[in-house]
């Protein structure tokens, strides 16, 4: 199934949520749920990740990072990043890992965003002008590596 939109649309949040208890808040707030378990094959809790969308490109994000390490986590918040609002390891005693996003510093705001689950098609996805962040949201977990993805 296709959808044609009557406006252009971009990503303009991102949430993370580690249980079902929050589902039905982000579904009233008008978000979307990737319909992929970030830690798919792990055998722990699901980790879901929601969007949001605008048609005001001005209200969008501009660009995805991941963090796996302290002083990555220092150097994005030093260049303004934001976290998203959970850590994708909270509770697994690993190494946390968080999704950051930023608004500002870029003309072109991000459309779509997607997790890549076929590591096989890096290559494909990347010449099609998807950036893809190759830090595996399950890292530290003998479960699938998965890559988030986001076009622009």
């Amino acid at each position: 199934m296709w959808v044609k939109r009557e406006l252009q649309t971009y990503i303009s949040d991102v949430a993370i949520t580690d249980s079902s208890t929050s589902d039905e808040k982000y579904l009233r707030e008008g978000y979307i749920r990737l319909d992929e378990d970030a830690h798919r094959g792990v055998g722990s809790d699901y980790v879901f990740i929601w969007y949001r969308l605008t048609t005001i490109p001005e209200h969008a994000l501009s660009d995805l990072k991941v963090s796996s390490t302290e002083s990555k986590f220092q150097d994005l918040q030093k260049q303004n990043y934001q976290p998203v609002n959970v850590n994708l390891n909270e509770g697994a005693r690993r190494m946390p890992i968080y999704v950051w996003y930023k608004r500002e510093g870029s003309n072109t705001p991000i459309k779509t965003i997607i997790l890549l689950l076929n590591i096989d098609a890096v290559p494909g996805f990347i010449k099609a002008g998807v950036t893809v962040i190759q830090k595996s949201l399950n890292a530290g977990f003998k479960g699938r590596t998965e890559y988030l993805c986001f076009y622009q």
